[in-house]
Order: C-alpha cells, then structure tokens, then sequence
C-alpha cells in the first residue's frame, strides 16, 4: 500500500461529530434488525451484506484525498451496523459470552493503538494524512464500536440495569472525562505544560463511551413500555434520524464548519 499524503481526511471534533455517532448507532441498528428480521437473512448473512457495503464505502473513502462529508459518515454509519452485527452473531449464533468478546475487543483495542502510536508516534485524529495512518484509524473505530456495543450489552444482561440507568451511566462517563479534560487542560496551560497527548487520551476514552451511549439510547426509545423503554416505534425514530443528519450533511458540507483547516 503506498502511503501517500492527503489532507487530512477526518472531521473536526465538534459537537456535529459526537451527533453523527448517535443518531447513525440508531440508523445502523435499525438498518440490521431490517435485514436480519424482516427481509429475514439472518444476523449471519446480514453481517456478510453489511460487511460488503462497508467494503465498497472503504474503498471510497480510501480514494479521496481530503475529507469528505458523505463518504467519511457512510463507512461510520456501516462500520457500527457491522460492528453490531459482528457481537450479535457471536452471542446469538455461536454462544460466545458478552464479557469474553468484550474483553477479546478491548484488549485488541489497547494492542491496536499501541501498534498505531509505536509506528506513528501519534494517535490524533487530526493526523490521519497517509493511507496508513487511516488503516489503523478505522481498525480503531471498528474495535471502539465493537468493545462498546459488547460492554452495553453485557452490562444489561449481567447487571440488569434498565436502559435509562444505562443512559444515565455513560452519559456521566462521558461528562466526567470531558470535565477533567478541561480542568488538567487549564492546569497545565496555566504552568505551560499543557500536551496535545492529553486532548488525544480525553477524545478516545469519550469514543469509547459514546458507542454504548447511542445504542442505550436507541434501546430506550425503541423497546417497549413492558422492557423499560418508551415504546417509539423504528419506524419513526430511524426516519427523523436520516432526515437530521442529511440535513446536516449539507450544512456542514456548505459551511465547512466541521474541516480541519491544518492538519497536524
């Protein structure tokens, strides 16, 4: 693979950014339980069509040469759809328990990024300007949607936690690592010892938590009164969610609001 120069082909970390990600989750899952239960493929061959997809969508991405709006969120919407599918197969199909594939998905996580920040020497996201550096970002985004999807739905089933608690829980995780983020940030600005290393560390632990936090989310608002969810049906929720982020596509696609200026 020539690993050549590109602008950088990532979006800015705004607040569109963490949008995206939830309201794709819910778009993803409605997606599969689509193939899976009513066009009736199954969660195995719904995985093989997701992953096919995903594969042209990579292909895409991987021939642009600077950020692209609607490409870049295809292989994130596509990415999660089959990271999803990947931990409903092994738990449904072949009974692999939710604590071993999380733990099998964390550890690679952690192995991953120490492989990426070892040839690299950088793990930030406004660095990904060569196709090697985005092999190892997008292997990364598959094994933080997957460590994720895995670690909600294991703490549902082992803790029975009910969806909002769920919620409430990574929601807090979240605002936590946000909080310190900017409390030592300002700490350390203020003695001049401030490291772009601990906005990378701050951003990664928030993309790890923001996965489970969409499809509790989704969980919450999809599933029935009787299960502790509200009941609104996929077919209203998926919908308003593809509108929203269309919508949102061509805003940010005129403005520009979400293009790294510099890339690092």
């Amino acid at each position: 693979m020539k690993n050549i120069n590109t602008a950088n082909k990532t979006p800015e970390i705004t607040i569109y950014f963490w949008l995206f990600n939830l309201l794709l989750t819910m778009v993803g899952g409605s997606a599969l339980d689509f193939l899976n239960t009513y066009v009736g493929l199954g969660l195995g061959t719904s995985m093989v069509a997701v992953f096919v997809l995903l594969v042209g969508a990579l292909y895409l991405q991987f021939k642009t040469r600077q950020y692209n709006h609607w490409v870049y969120w295809s292989v994130v919407l596509l990415i999660g759809a089959f990271a999803m599918a990947v931990v409903d197969t092994l738990t449904t199909n072949y009974a692999v328990p939710l604590n071993e594939t999380c733990q099998v998905a964390g550890i690679s996580l952690l192995v991953l990024l120490g492989a990426w920040f070892s040839i690299e020497r950088t793990l930030s996201i406004h660095s990904i300007t060569t196709c090697r550096r985005e092999v190892f970002y997008w292997a990364t985004v598959l094994l933080v949607f997957a460590t994720g999807t895995a670690f909600d739905e294991w703490l549902l089933e082992h803790f029975g936690v009910s969806y909002i608690s769920s919620v409430v829980f990574f929601a807090v995780l979240i605002m936590v690592i946000a909080i310190c983020h900017y409390v030592v940030a300002w700490c350390l600005s203020a003695t001049g010892r401030y490291h772009p290393a601990q906005h990378v560390m701050a951003f990664w632990l928030a993309y790890i938590l923001i996965r489970p936090l969409a499809q509790a989310l989704s969980d919450y608002l999809s599933q029935d009164a009787d299960n502790g969810g509200l009941g609104i049906d996929d077919g209203i929720t998926s919908p308003l969610a593809i509108i929203v982020v269309v919508a949102l596509l061509a805003y940010l696609q005129k403005t520009k609001k979400d293009v790294i200026k510099k890339p690092a």
